[in-house]
């Protein structure tokens, strides 16, 4: 996967009013794409338009390409993630993260094996937002982390990974508060395979 490779994901509707995932590759920064291939096509809701955008992240050392995303799928409404080994030619069955009626906007990181998604809980009325790891791109997750604390609200998670330092951001409004504040929890990430030591994040 070359400095110039660009991909890009969006949920796209047939004649029928299903939601497919979609995704697109530029080798040439984005002046020109592949024709879209179809990551997800297991829509029930035939929710048009209602669900948020999907993320997406392409790792340059391995070739991945990874989604996580908000769907109503057959096996149940949630937050799914699915990868592609092959430049996001061919895709692998998703797997659920969590699972939960709430629309819920999520993202996604990559640094060769390493994998970060977080995503704001599916679930009313407490819509956290929580940290999942994944140290083999993709194939398994480590327990989640909850990073935000309770009875505030949160929206709009973000994720960022680089050199094993761990970046989450999300919006928050505390009780009878009126404008919104950017918080940022940072951490790094351990080299062996323990959960606990790899959750540890700080708060700015």
């Amino acid at each position: 996967m070359s400095a110039t490779e660009l991909h890009a994901t969006w949920w796209q509707f047939d004649n029928f009013g299903k939601t497919h995932l979609a995704v697109a590759r530029s080798s040439d920064e984005g002046a020109s794409w592949s024709a879209p291939e179809l990551a997800d096509t297991r829509d029930r809701a035939r929710a048009r338009c209602s669900y948020p955008p999907p993320a997406v992240a392409a790792d340059s050392a391995t070739g991945y390409v990874h989604l996580a995303y908000f769907l109503q799928s057959r096996e149940g409404a949630g937050v799914w993630y699915t990868h592609s080994m092959d430049r996001g030619a061919n895709w692998h069955p998703a797997t659920a993260l969590i699972f939960g009626d709430a629309t819920a906007h999520s993202s996604i990181a990559a640094d060769g094996w390493l994998l970060a998604v977080v995503y704001q809980a599916p679930q009313a009325p407490s819509r956290q937002i929580w940290l999942t790891l994944s140290r083999d791109a993709g194939h398994s997750f480590e327990r989640p982390l909850m990073v935000t604390r309770e009875a505030l609200q949160v929206a709009e998670p973000g994720v960022s990974l680089e050199d094993r330092t761990i970046s989450v951001t999300w919006t928050e409004r505390s009780q009878g508060v009126l404008a919104d504040r950017i918080v940022t929890r940072e951490g790094v990430v351990s080299i062996d395979s323990k959960p606990a030591r790899s959750s540890q994040l700080g708060t700015h």
